[in-house]
């Protein structure tokens, strides 16, 4: 008995070192700190192939995070830390049609109106976006391609979302930090590398679309929501007696967008000008 314990204990650490391993992952190096994400090569194939093939041949190095729009999402990919837009490979077939979903922390690509227009250029999704999400096999209701999440470094998401941003004349009309957010590095895992170089050979343990990714964006809302009721604590504790908390500040029409209003992650940043 005392043996088949021990070859079941050892066979757990062999089988989970195996599924910690056939995870493809790349790791974007800023200067705010490390992203790491998580690709789902079993359900966006092609876009994690176009992905890995960019960052391997370093193209992403020292690009831009152009484009910030807080609470909605942040997008880079496409230009040089010298604001020039780089020459990229043919368009994408769109995979929005996989199941992902564009909740909190999903990695998807940006592109024009054209559903397979995608590139170079991708996103990290701030809040839970359904309205990106495939509805039809239609060109306005395709979707965005989501093909990953991110596994750690979402506190680094959050600061980016939160630098000032405004016009970069004559680059960018809006939306663009005004102290440039550069993506110095994006490195690739050893499972990533060998999977490029041979799909066929490389299983891949990927979370199931519809599963893992609600319950990350169901968590992620519970801690929102957790975090709202502890500050509203704090303030009604801390102000004056006579002195109720301020709500928050209508700044901007975004904040009262509806999903029809609201802007989309455009590979072209002023594609859209009434609704960036």
């Amino acid at each position: 008995m005392k043996h088949v314990i021990t070859l079941f204990f050892l066979f757990s650490l062999f089988y989970n070192s195996v599924a910690d391993e056939a995870r493809i992952e790349a790791t974007l190096i800023t200067q705010h700190g490390q992203i790491v994400l998580e690709l789902f090569p079993n359900e966006a194939p092609i876009t994690v192939a176009n992905f890995l093939n960019y960052s391997q041949q370093g193209f992403y190095d020292n690009t831009l995070f152009h484009r910030v729009i807080p609470d909605f999402m942040v997008q880079g990919g496409g230009f040089s830390a010298t604001f020039e837009k780089k020459e990229t490979a043919d368009p994408i077939k769109n995979e929005a049609d996989n199941g992902l979903l564009n909740v909190r922390g999903t990695v998807a690509m940006s592109r024009a109106s054209e559903p397979d227009s995608a590139t170079s250029q991708f996103f990290i999704n701030i809040n839970n976006n359904t309205f990106l999400d495939h509805k039809a096999k239609t060109p306005t209701d395709w979707g965005y391609a989501v093909f990953g999440r991110v596994v750690a470094g979402m506190e680094v998401v959050d600061k980016i979302q939160s630098v000032p941003v405004g016009a970069v004349p004559p680059h960018f009309a809006r939306h663009a930090p005004l102290n440039p957010v550069v993506l110095e590095k994006v490195v690739l895992n050893e499972t990533a590398i060998r999977w490029l170089a041979s799909p066929e050979t490389v299983t891949i343990v990927s979370p199931k679309p519809d599963d893992t990714l609600e319950k990350l964006a169901e968590a992620e809302k519970q801690e929102k929501e957790a975090a709202k009721v502890a500050e509203s604590v704090e303030q009604v504790e801390t102000a004056p007696a006579t002195t109720p908390p301020n709500p928050p500040a209508v700044e901007t029409a975004e904040s009262t967008m509806t999903a029809s209003d609201a802007p989309t992650p455009s590979d072209v940043p002023e594609a859209h000008p009434a609704r960036n």
